[in-house]
């Protein structure tokens, strides 16, 4: 009948631990317009959500190739999985927190009294011991399902973190990559320049030691086929640097990368979408992150006000006692017993008050770290659109200079050849040239990378 009354006490207790105190989570408002201001219309592609199919795009093997061997290999990404694995790990321990903890004991004691004590002399006692002990605390107040609730948001945001990271790990490495082609470009450039100037400093020099050109023009000559010189050791450490640079995203130790196509060849005309800024929230891992750290703080704030409320734990053991080992799980040996507490707060000069209002205040501060993120992620949007769309004009503007400025330098090398100029003209026009040519190039690499900083702004494609 005891044994009844105890079960119906736990059941009745059990039944009401469905009462969860705290704050239901409430996602912050977020105050968007309906529409991207720039819009374009384009051929939508296959398939953009997959990194390897969405940087096909720019139709360079090798680069996928490069961003496949960072997936697997970067380290910062082993380290961000290794994270989740910890917060799965929390997230067991703290639901295992739901149910009853079961330990066990064993002992033995021998026992020979010495010749001052009340029992006959030579009289030795053993003790054999078997315990199975059992603690439990119920959830009256949803304390443990708040902790459970808040690793299990920590997974999540674990989770969020690693594909941001990867994220970056794609785009960096796609980013590096345009870097290196074009300081290979600009190497070509420069090459081609020094071959130029050396000719045309070959023909002045010869013109001088027969007396046909001034010493200044020979000199001159010379100062822009040496500057031109020295600027390609320069490009080769940028080179090297960013060669080594890509190497540490790959988790490589330093070597040669393999290029693919050239600056000129790359191609991308990925399908832009004019959809609604709300439509970030399923893309961007960091702003999901962001979310679950902040539904992770409600989940605190929970733990924090059940903390207010009394505690009720049963504890129980149930084992054996016998001197002789032989005899240790006779009837006649058992113990048992079984008993529960309840335990509160009483008076502590608002302590517990005051650490609900932390968390409450922690919640408030993720709340508008996630609405700033939000409103970053839709400038971030804007800003590369704005540049895809710019760049793409602009470099057709680069291109015709570029053209202009080559003919230019011929016919500035024809009026000095025919005695209309001066050689000032003729150095002018090759640095017009050789700038021009440089500037190109460079507008080339961001012209890619405005579409790879459009993929991280969309959260890994559309």
């Amino acid at each position: 009948m005891k044994a009844n009354r105890i079960i119906f006490f736990i059941g009745g207790i059990l039944l009401y631990s469905s009462c969860m105190v705290g704050p239901k989570y409430n996602q912050p408002d977020i105050s968007t317009s309906t529409k991207y201001s720039e819009t374009f219309t384009t051929t939508v592609p296959s398939d953009t959500t997959n990194p390897y199919e969405w940087f096909k795009l720019f139709n360079d093997s090798t680069l996928v190739d490069l961003i496949k061997v960072a997936l697997d290999s970067n380290y910062d990404a082993r380290i961000a999985t290794k994270r989740i694995e910890e917060s799965r790990a929390l997230y067991g321990m703290a639901k295992a927190d739901l149910y009853p903890a079961f330990d066990y004991s064993a002992g033995y004691l021998h026992y020979n009294p010495s010749d001052n004590a009340p029992v006959p002399i030579g009289t030795t006692y053993d003790y054999f011991r078997t315990n199975v002990g059992m603690s439990w605390e119920i959830d009256l107040w949803g304390k443990i399902r708040h902790s459970k609730n808040q690793a299990y948001y920590q997974i999540l945001a674990s989770e969020e973190s690693r594909k941001s990271i990867q994220l970056s790990i794609v785009s960096d490495v796609a980013t590096m990559y345009f870097n290196l082609i074009d300081l290979d470009n600009k190497i070509a450039i420069t090459q081609h320049t020094v071959e130029s100037r050396q000719k045309m400093f070959d023909i002045i020099n010869n013109r001088f030691t027969y007396g046909d050109a001034a010493e200044i023009d020979k000199l001159q000559s010379e100062q822009q086929l040496e500057d031109a010189k020295a600027i390609i050791y320069q490009l080769e450490r940028q080179m090297k640097a960013t060669e080594r640079a890509l190497c540490i995203l790959l988790g490589q130790t330093p070597k040669t990368i393999l290029r693919g196509k050239t600056i000129q060849d790359q191609t991308v005309n990925p399908y832009i979408p004019e959809g609604l800024p709300s439509d970030l929230l399923s893309k961007r891992p960091d702003i999901r992150a962001s979310e679950k750290q902040l539904q992770a703080q409600y989940e605190k704030i929970g733990v924090a006000v059940a903390m207010r409320y009394p505690s009720f734990q049963i504890t129980g053991l149930f084992g054996f006692v016998s001197s002789d080992v032989t005899e240790t799980i006779a009837t006649g040996s058992i113990t048992n017993y079984i008993s529960t507490t309840l335990t509160g707060p009483l008076f502590n000069f608002g302590k517990n008050k005051r650490r609900v209002e932390s968390e409450k205040k922690k919640m408030e501060q993720l709340a508008l770290q996630y609405q700033k993120n939000y409103i970053q992620a839709l400038v971030e949007v804007e800003n590369e659109l704005t540049n895809v769309r710019t760049m793409k004009d602009e470099m057709q503007h680069r291109k015709n200079q570029v053209e202009a400025a080559r003919k230019v330098l011929e016919l500035s090398k024809a009026r000095y050849n025919s005695g209309y100029t001066d050689f000032i003209e003729v150095l002018n026009s090759e640095q017009t040239l050789f700038t021009a040519e440089l500037s190109y190039s460079t507008l080339m690499k961001d012209y890619l990378k405005s579409y790879v900083n459009l993929y991280k702004a969309f959260g890994g494609g559309w």
